[in-house]
């Protein structure tokens, strides 16, 4: 199970913000909370209030009050836009620059954040996932297509964004080759997931969450829905992640990952990213088929 825990506010910026954003409303409570002074007149006799807690128990509830510092959406070589574009490096890479290590970007330069995060979720497309290596390491099912042989030669001979440009616009004109979702490639590759977060996991110090990016996109409208898991290798292992490949239609999404919870006791949560690029689609009063949105609806969407 993965739970963030709480670690040390690393500047005194975040000491201020945790006493501005969550400390500065608990003395107000304390003062209604005081006893009042003695009353010599008739009033003071009369029945003492309800205490506070009676009616407004969230102010007195063991709230955490720590901040935390994130990323929930991160790519890697893995993700088939990433790869084509010239990103080298992989999840260990991902985990260990978040860690506040050093490590060489795509372009060669040495990168290094300023303070470390207190988590991370590498999100890779789950469509296609970590097929762009397979197909430059030459595998022979992908090499079967005609189409991805030519990528191949792109991503070798061209390289850069020249190639990863020719190969996202000619995916998105003619479609994305059935072969980059064999679960014969994205297996090996979401263990590789998987694994690396398992190895750069440390409770109480640094989450990290197993996770992937779900890109709808029907008709160019961006219907993303980033995937965080709460659980360990023990649940997700060989555990195939449900991507646009095989619906792009959010309700069945919300379908799979409850299906997910049922079958394993774990727990998931679909964060919307970039509804801005949805052409309105996110937010439309209806669902994909048409239908009023109900009380139902809103449950899973919340999910």
């Amino acid at each position: 199970m993965r739970t963030v825990r709480p670690t040390l506010l690393r500047n005194r910026l975040r000491t201020l913000l945790a006493i501005v954003a969550l400390g500065a409303p608990l003395p107000a409570f304390a003062d209604r909370n005081e006893a009042p002074a003695a009353d010599a007149s008739p009033a003071a006799e009369a029945p003492a209030p309800a205490p506070l807690a009676a009616y407004s128990t969230p102010a007195h509830a063991p709230i955490p009050r720590t901040p935390l510092w994130g990323d929930t959406h991160l790519h890697t070589r893995l993700s088939q836009d990433a790869y084509s574009f010239g990103v080298t490096l992989d999840s260990d890479d991902a985990y260990r620059f978040a860690k506040g290590g050093t490590v060489v970007a795509t372009h060669g330069q040495k990168a290094r954040l300023d303070r470390p995060l207190d988590f991370l979720v590498i999100a890779d497309h789950a469509n296609g996932l970590g097929s762009m290596d397979a197909l430059v390491q030459g595998h022979e099912k992908l090499l079967a297509n005609d189409r991805l042989a030519e990528w191949r030669r792109l991503l070798v001979e061209v390289g850069g964004a020249r190639a990863g440009l020719a190969i996202s616009e000619e995916g998105r004109m003619k479609g994305w080759p059935e072969e980059l979702n064999d679960p014969e490639i994205l297996g090996p590759a979401w263990n590789q997931v998987v694994d690396a977060a398992e190895r750069h996991n440390e409770p109480g110090r640094f989450t990290a969450f197993i996770g992937y990016e779900w890109t709808s996109w029907p008709g160019g409208s961006n219907l993303h829905r980033v995937v965080v898991y709460r659980d360990g290798a023990d649940r997700l292992k060989d555990r195939l992640p449900f991507s646009a490949y095989m619906s792009d239609d959010p309700e069945d999404l919300w379908a799979a990952l409850g299906r997910y919870e049922a079958e394993t006791g774990g727990r998931a949560l679909a964060i919307p990213h970039n509804g801005n690029l949805s052409n309105g689609l996110m937010f439309l009063p209806e669902t994909r088929a048409g239908e009023a949105i109900g009380a139902d609806y809103a449950t899973r969407r919340a999910r």
